[in-house]
């Protein structure tokens, strides 16, 4: 097995490694009072969560003033007034379970952002205090209706904005405090989790063609 010690991760954007494959060994991992994806902040829980989810768009990078690309997000447009924001979603975009991604999923997940379950704090939330309508226009179209023009696209790239399955939350009411983690679209799926480590493997159905590189990220 190849073997690739690394402190922090490159920029998403950068140069292809001339060997893909192998394990990523990040320094990162810790123990963390819970894995809810949109409340955790530290480098142990976010840090080591984030190759798990994807948002709606992204920075081109890790800098937050670089560029803001789309992700999850085929498009998009504001209006003149600046208060809705109009969503194109990529089509044929799989969960880790196999399911199928869609505007639905969407709704769900910034609902749970907005409005999170009683005792839990999403860091992205007061970025979206404005938003009083999330409407599914059809499966790959959503728009975010805000009673003030004080929503930047950069709220959608947050850490915290991740997109997780509507199934899933349904079916932990909105709350994974008590879960292993939730089901998100990422480049890498959950392996192993233990207090040394946190094992994730290459998703074969990722959406970004020959992403990710290394087969495997083990956090320790």
């Amino acid at each position: 097995e190849k073997i690739v010690e690394v402190i922090a991760t490159r920029a998403p954007d950068a140069p292809a490694p001339s060997t893909w494959g192998g394990t990523l060994v990040l320094a990162a991992h810790g123990p963390g009072n819970h894995f809810d994806p949109i409340t955790g902040g530290s480098v142990s829980v976010m840090g080591v969560m984030s190759p798990m989810y994807n948002k709606l768009v992204r920075h081109i990078g890790v800098t937050p003033a670089l560029p803001i690309v789309g992700d999850l997000a085929q498009s998009w447009s504001l209006s003149p007034d600046g208060l809705i924001y109009t969503f194109n979603l990529r089509k044929g975009v799989k969960f880790h379970d196999g399911s199928d991604f869609d505007a639905d999923d969407v709704k769900a997940s910034f609902e749970r952002i907005i409005n999170p379950p009683e005792g839990l704090v999403a860091n992205a939330g007061g970025n979206f205090k404005s938003v009083s309508q999330i409407n599914v226009i059809d499966k790959y179209t959503i728009e975010f209706v805000a009673d003030a023009p004080d929503v930047p696209i950069e709220a959608f790239a947050h850490g915290g904005a991740i997109i997780v399955s509507a199934d899933d939350i349904a079916e932990h009411d909105g709350d994974f405090r008590e879960h292993k983690w939730a089901i998100g679209t990422g480049p890498f799926t959950s392996v192993e989790r233990n207090d040394e480590l946190w094992l994730q493997e290459r998703f074969t159905d990722y959406f970004k063609p020959g992403q990710p590189h290394p087969d495997f990220l083990k956090h320790i």
